[in-house]
């Protein structure tokens, strides 16, 4: 028998204190891989969010570039459709004035007519 057997044989103190020192060994290296683990892990999750966040951008702009040009597009047709409107409102404007200046000679024309005419009428009866 060696001396450690002995020891342990005639004291059980001595060999638990020594398990206890080599579970406080494998403790603290299991400790280190787990935190390593954990590290390694964390490290990860925070890639794979930022790589979330950066597919989230770069979807976030396309939806945001698309909608811009669905809304200027909107706009656009919009625009075009109400200049259509004020185009045919004032060509309709402009018949309108060219009638009503068309009346207006006319009626300029018969009231000449009706002044000479009572010219006339009154220079006879004078």
């Amino acid at each position: 028998m060696n001396k450690n057997e002995s020891d342990s044989q005639q004291n059980p103190e001595v060999t638990e204190s020594t398990e206890h020192e080599e579970n406080d060994d494998d403790n603290g290296e299991t400790m280190l891989g787990e935190a390593s683990t954990d590290q390694n892990a964390l490290l990860q999750a925070l890639t794979m969010l930022h790589t979330e966040l950066k597919d989230f951008k770069q979807g976030m702009r396309r939806d945001l570039d698309e909608f811009k040009n669905d809304v200027k597009k909107v706009l656009k047709d919009d625009l075009a459709e109400f200049k259509g409107e004020v185009l045919q409102e004032l060509q309709s404007q402009n018949a309108n004035i060219a009638e009503a200046q068309t009346r207006i000679a006319d009626v300029e024309s018969a009231c000449l007519e009706m002044k000479e005419t009572l010219l006339a009428v009154v220079k006879e009866n004078t």
